[in-house]
């Protein structure tokens, strides 16, 4: 039930900007007793807790599409971008960001817990892309991620989520292009060119 009921508060949060967690308006606009929402969620930081929690498995989840070590690294960070632009509605910091002026310490440490886990897929691929010879081997990894870490923090921030440039291809941009264009050696990053140009007619409709 408790999932059931996440996921109902999660879709309704996603196609109806909010600015508060008022459980009784959730209850209404869900078509759940507020009875039901109160025993499962007494309290607003214990909700804000499970949305933020959800969003981190959501991206888990599509983050595994880099995983598979039979793929070139190249070929994962495609995967995970198509991934992610296929559900960027639903798991684009834009949705959640208003949990940050309301549960300060919750919503940092959900951004802690984010980066932790995104940093070690960067390191799975860069440590795959070096050792296959898509990558260079000159690369110091730890930089590299840090940067690349630094910018997906600054992506969360208020500033930016309200710019007018902020969109999926505005990020994809400045963390897979910039990254791709950074590691791989010269003739991987003109396959990943190649690459994009497909995916970007077949799955971003350009």
């Amino acid at each position: 039930m408790e999932k059931i009921l996440i996921k109902k508060v999660r879709d309704y949060i996603t196609s109806s900007p909010c600015k508060s967690l008022n459980l009784f308006d959730i209850s209404k606009n869900i078509g759940e007793s507020y009875a039901d929402i109160i025993k499962t969620y007494p309290s607003p930081n214990k909700l804000a807790k499970d949305l933020l929690e959800h969003d981190l498995k959501s991206l888990e989840s599509l983050l595994a599409k880099e995983v598979n070590e039979e793929d070139p690294a190249i070929e994962s960070i495609i995967n995970v971008s198509v991934a992610i632009f296929h559900e960027f509605e639903i798991i684009s910091p834009e949705k959640l960001i208003f949990l940050k002026q309301l549960f300060p310490s919750i919503y940092q440490r959900h951004i802690e817990l984010k980066i932790e886990l995104i940093r070690q897929h960067f390191n799975n691929n860069i440590t795959r892309g070096i050792a296959n010879g898509e990558y260079k081997s000159t690369l110091n990894p730890d930089s590299v991620i840090t940067k690349y870490c630094d910018r997906i923090i600054k992506i969360h921030s208020t500033n930016s989520i309200e710019s007018k440039n902020y969109s999926f291809g505005h990020i994809f941009n400045i963390i897979f292009e910039d990254y791709m264009e950074e590691v791989a050696t010269a003739d991987n990053w003109k396959y990943f060119r190649s690459r994009k140009q497909l995916v970007e007619t077949l799955s971003f409709g350009k």
